[in-house]
């Protein structure tokens, strides 16, 4: 009787579980960005899409095409470019892949981020030509269908590396149209949150 009703709660964890899970695969087109406040040094960015039209804005404190904002010196694109920013998703089983390409300066890129679905770390580099690349660390981890990675990134600096924690939510509209994007990272200024909707 007991093996019983231990093996119904298990199947009921098990639906629970699955119907808290999402499949993000496909191409996705980036909509918007949704602007963040920002201090002296910053940025704000606002990027609507729309097919093959992109349009935006982007305002720098300082002049030039590096800048220094709460996550460090960044590079901003001389101008944003037809085309805009896409991401492919291929999720299967316990592997999440996601491919991101855009135009910077009049030039394609393109940048590939390994994941698995299972709690273990993954590790991913960003390349910063012609600089070191970027080490990042994350796990993943569900929450009502949105699926949640989070961990450090570590860069070289002038002093030594520089660690960065960050946390990355990925969720679907109900009607399944739309993919939200929302990156978070502590500062010593509270968390700037970025969010961006992709569209199909």
């Amino acid at each position: 009787m007991r093996k019983g009703i231990l093996l119904i709660l298990l199947l009921i964890c098990g639906v629970v579980f699955a119907q808290q899970t999402e499949n993000f695969s496909g191409h996705w087109l980036l909509v918007k960005t949704m602007p963040v406040p920002t201090t002296p040094g910053g940025t704000t960015t606002e990027v609507t899409q729309s097919g093959n039209n992109f349009a935006g804005t982007q305002t720098a404190v300082q002049d030039g095409k590096m800048i220094v904002t709460p996550f460090g010196t960044i590079r901003i694109p001389a101008r944003i470019t037809p085309g805009g920013i896409a991401l492919d998703i291929v999720q299967s089983g316990n592997e999440f892949v996601v491919t991101q390409t855009g135009v910077l300066d009049g030039e394609k890129t393109t940048e590939e981020s390994k994941y698995t679905l299972d709690g273990a770390e993954n590790v991913n580099t960003k390349s910063n030509a012609p600089g070191p690349p970027t080490t990042i660390r994350s796990t993943s981890s569900w929450n009502n269908g949105i699926l949640i990675l989070q961990g450090t990134s570590t860069s070289v600096g002038p002093e030594g590396d520089v660690v960065r924690r960050w946390e990355r939510e990925y969720f679907l509209s109900a009607d399944h149209t739309a993919l939200t994007v929302r990156e978070t990272h502590p500062t010593p200024f509270g968390d700037a949150v970025v969010s961006q909707v992709y569209g199909k």
